[in-house]
């Protein structure tokens, strides 16, 4: 509660500045990042995707995994 009331924890920072260190939309932007570094950029994504006999169904697997990532955040 002490943190709450001296205004260092603020939850849910809808603000638009880029001034500000922490706001909802920093946080996802960096998660995005993130996540596709992770998808785009590891070997063993890279292994995956490439093991697959073609560019669609590269495609298809990557979007069918698309759901369980989103629904881990």
């Amino acid at each position: 509660n002490l943190a709450e009331e001296g205004g260092r924890i603020i939850f849910l920072n809808l603000s638009p500045s880029v001034f500000e260190t922490y706001t909802t939309w920093n946080v996802l932007l960096g998660l995005i990042v993130l996540w596709m570094s992770a998808y785009c950029a590891t070997q063993t994504q890279v292994q995956r995707y490439t093991s697959i006999g073609s560019l669609r169904g590269a495609r298809k697997a990557l979007l069918l995994n698309i759901p369980g990532v989103a629904l881990l955040l």
